[in-house]
């Protein structure tokens, strides 16, 4: 046994010298951030001011609107009810789908104008947001943006496939 402790010992020892020159490395603190708006030369000044409309669009104070009612489905025109049972049949696949998790407010209502932008350029029709459980602030302000914005034809409760309750179906009128 005492022969064990010897040879630790003298392994620690000569481990310590081995590396008695080297420092501690000093943390980077600087956090890289990446603004892809800003410096990539695919977002046009147009584009940006496209994506920036949309988001005003999304309003935020209206009287008319209850925030406390969380509505699992919106639709514009009340002739066009048969498209809420589509959705909830889940006959609508969305084409393109925006995930919300991890942003607060401000960061969800600029990327829902980004995403209903992006949905008129392309002409995509049904798309998904996940907003995800949590605290349900998303699920109501989600639900409050999209239907104050003029190109949402309606939205509801993501049939079970696609996400039940932690996700919308939209659909957008692609027509403008």
């Amino acid at each position: 046994m005492q022969n064990n402790k010897t040879f630790l010992f003298n392994d620690f020892s000569s481990f310590r010298e081995s590396f008695k020159d080297i420092s501690k490395i000093k943390q980077d603190t600087i956090f890289h951030y990446k603004n892809c708006y800003e410096k990539s030369s695919f977002f046009s000044k147009r584009k940006m001011f496209e994506y920036d409309l949309n988001s005003h669009l999304l309003s935020s104070n209206n009287s008319n609107y209850d925030i406390k009612y969380d509505p699992i489905s919106y639709i514009r025109n009340k002739s066009d009810k048969d498209e809420l049972r589509k959705i909830k049949i889940g006959e609508y696949i969305p084409e393109i789908t925006l995930d919300l998790h991890g942003l607060n407010q401000l960061q969800a209502k600029k990327e829902l104008g980004v995403l209903i932008s992006v949905c008129l350029e392309e002409n995509i029709f049904c798309a998904s947001i996940v907003h995800g459980h949590g605290k349900n602030i998303l699920k109501k302000q989600t639900s409050f943006w999209l239907s104050q914005h003029p190109d949402i034809i309606a939205f509801r409760q993501a049939p079970k496939s696609l996400g039940d309750a932690a996700a919308l179906i939209v659909l957008i009128d692609c027509s403008v």
